[in-house]
């Protein structure tokens, strides 16, 4: 069934599709992508007010009457004529082919942050008929922006139960629309499209800095930064496509807080496109008129405050629904507000108050544009020079006049969000990070590959459009597209062998035994109940993946050593706990903890419930004797649930175990 609504949903969205392009007489590969980001929009709004599910009812039945409204007006015949584009069909072939390919493999989570924030909250959205942060259950980041997990939910709301393999089959979904989008400036031919759909679809398999023997993530992740890209280059290709019509800068608009809602970084990922296109609305036409300078400044204007708007509602909505505060960042154990990151991080790059981290991180930063690896070919240098080449390339093979001056003056906006985003990203390391992460720049290729993808897709957007021309110089610019889909068809065939279409199922192992283990004790337990696992040796895998597969609260061990004596201050939440006799090394994993601090500590927390997983020689021990059952040395084939009682100094048995 949930293949079958999914196909339906993708169906919807294509007729919506072809139905608009009839009625503003466009290529319906344009609008593909302004009408996902629509439905995610109308969803969003629907969630806020808490109908949820009768918006997603209300968009499904929206497009099937829009689609009778065009074929009664125009006829049958002339939206299959319509749906006849070549870049239409790329992207209606290869989303149905990802959906069978994801509906026959069933691929599951397997990357951290998605079990403590993309994954967990698309779950929680689609099981819940709820925005997230107003969900119950373990979530990491109930602040954090709803956008793609709303991409989720649109094709799976009608479908029983939660897949994880149509998340995927979903986000990929908008990367065709993207990729649809950028092959409709080609032109109407099949081979213009094809080398261009060729080129984006690879692009992310070339950007991407893959460790040996590794498996790719690429097209098979719940995280949003590859969303970040795509939707990005796709409303920069999609304002060189419409121009300033107004249906096409409507297009735009409901694709730029799109852009907003997928990541707090998308915000300004939403006004960097922003400014390049009102660079290329200013002075893509000589002579510069100072009317022309003035409309796309308010025009630009009018964008931020849409886009500024999405965002503050959202932090308006998650402050009632959840009192978190999402518009600070912050690392270990402090936060700080947005204008104190942006302002302090200014101030200190001018040099004034300069503190000992930021000179550090400063100093890295600097250097990780030649030495980092982001793409496969090297460092960021070899990526932006990428895109620098194909950028030259369109100019000179774009029209002489207004097209050649757009496309300069877009490079050029592309290029100061580079730097832009480069010194946003220094700021984050600083105040967001940790020292010891911060000092690694960790996730250093994850963010600035995610800049350079958009950059270069953007880019490629720009030689696509210079094909569509039918002078001597299309030629070149065709040749250069193939040249750019070459490139990125070599980079994937020296990448790693194993992606979305052959990924090993030996990683989903433990997902699998922990999905049933949770399954044997879910029915004993409530939204609310805060349960405490017990898994020695944990590198908190295991923790996360209970956390997402409970239906109840995982519950924060504790990383202090001094529970149970006179000295509060070690006393601090953690995640997954493995309780020792006294610290091995530096592990922040392991707790020194005996009995009475074991005790002291959950009448403190007063926690629900406590989930025995996996023991050693340590808890059966010291810990065994506040049980009313046997404990187990290392695990059984059911977990055992005990409930916390008389403030943790006796567990009764509630579920679980060989013999329960």
């Amino acid at each position: 069934m949930t293949l079958f609504w999914g196909l339906v949903v993708l169906a919807a969205l294509a007729c919506g599709s072809l139905a608009l392009a009839e009625l503003l007489d466009r290529d319906p590969a344009l609008l593909a992508l302004p009408v996902l980001a629509g439905a995610v929009l109308w969803l969003w709004l629907g969630g806020v007010a808490g109908l949820l599910l009768p918006a997603a009812w209300l968009w499904l039945a929206a497009m099937a009457g829009l689609t009778v409204f065009a074929a009664l007006g125009a006829g049958p015949a002339a939206l299959l004529r319509r749906a006849m584009s070549p870049a239409f069909g790329l992207f209606a072939a290869a989303s149905l082919a990802f959906w069978l390919v994801f509906a026959v493999r069933q691929p599951l989570f397997t990357q951290w942050d998605e079990f403590t924030l993309w994954g967990s909250a698309c779950k929680m959205t689609c099981e819940q008929d709820l925005l997230f942060p107003a969900a119950r259950g373990y979530l990491a980041g109930r602040g954090s922006l709803p956008g793609m997990m709303l991409v989720g939910y649109l094709f799976q709301f009608a479908a029983p139960g939660f897949a994880e393999w149509a998340v995927f089959a979903a986000y990929d979904t908008v990367y065709m629309a993207v990729a649809a989008l950028a092959a409709s400036l080609a032109g109407r031919g099949w081979r213009g499209a094809v080398l261009t759909f060729t080129a984006v679809v690879s692009l992310p398999f070339f950007l991407a800095a893959y460790q040996p023997g590794a498996v790719s993530q690429v097209y098979q992740s719940a995280m949003g930064d590859l969303a970040l890209a795509f939707v990005f280059g796709g409303a920069v290709c999609l304002y060189l496509a419409v121009g300033d019509s107004p249906a096409g800068l409507a297009g735009c608009a409901l694709t730029l807080m799109f852009l907003t809602l997928i990541k707090d970084i998308g915000l300004a990922y939403a006004l960097v496109a922003v400014l390049v296109m009102a660079l290329a609305r200013a002075f893509g036409q000589k002579p510069v008129r100072p009317r022309r300078v003035l409309a796309a400044v308010g025009l630009a204007l009018a964008a931020a405050v849409l886009i500024a708007g999405a965002f503050v509602l959202w932090s308006v909505y998650v402050m009632n629904a959840s009192g978190v505060d999402k518009n600070a960042v912050g690392g270990e154990g402090e936060s700080v507000g947005y204008a104190t990151v942006l302002l302090g991080g200014l101030a200190q790059l001018a040099g004034i108050g300069r503190t000992e981290k930021f000179s550090a991180v400063l100093a890295l930063m600097l250097k990780a544009p030649l030495t980092t690896p982001v793409c496969l070919l090297g460092p960021g240098a070899v990526a932006a020079a990428i895109a620098l080449l194909l950028q030259g390339a369109a100019a000179f093979c774009a029209a002489p006049g207004a097209a050649r001056r757009r496309v300069l003056w877009a490079s050029a906006g592309l290029w100061v969000g580079l730097a832009a985003f480069w010194v946003f990203h220094l700021f984050l390391y600083v105040y967001n990070f940790a020292d010891i992460e911060a000092y690694q720049l960790k996730d250093y290729a994850r963010y600035l590959g995610a800049v350079h993808t958009g950059m270069t897709l953007a880019s490629l957007g720009m030689l696509a459009g210079a094909c569509a021309g039918k002078k001597g110089r299309a030629a070149l610019a065709r040749l250069g597209v193939c040249g750019a889909a070459a490139l990125a068809a070599v980079c994937l065939w020296r990448g790693p062998r194993t992606g979305f279409w052959n990924y090993p199922t030996s990683l989903y192992t433990a997902r699998q035994e922990i999905k049933a283990r949770a399954a044997s004790v879910n029915g004993y337990l409530d939204w609310d109940d805060q349960v405490l696992l017990i898994c020695q040796g944990d590198d908190v895998s295991r923790w996360y993946y209970y956390g997402y597969e409970l239906h109840a609260t995982i519950a924060n061990g504790f990383g202090g050593s001094s529970y149970g004596d006179e000295r509060l201050d070690n006393r601090w939440p953690t995640t997954g706990m493995t309780l020792l006799p006294h610290f091995t090394d530096a592990n922040e994993f392991e707790t020194v903890c005996n009995r009475n601090g074991l005790v002291a500590f959950l009448q403190e927390a007063q926690y629900d419930y406590i989930l025995v997983d996996w023991t050693d020689e340590y808890f059966c021990e010291e810990f065994a004797p506040l049980f009313d059952a046997p404990i187990p040395l290392g695990t059984t084939h059911e977990p055992l649930l005990f409930k916390i009682e008389d403030g943790g100094a006796r567990m009764t048995l509630v579920a679980g175990g060989e013999g329960a």
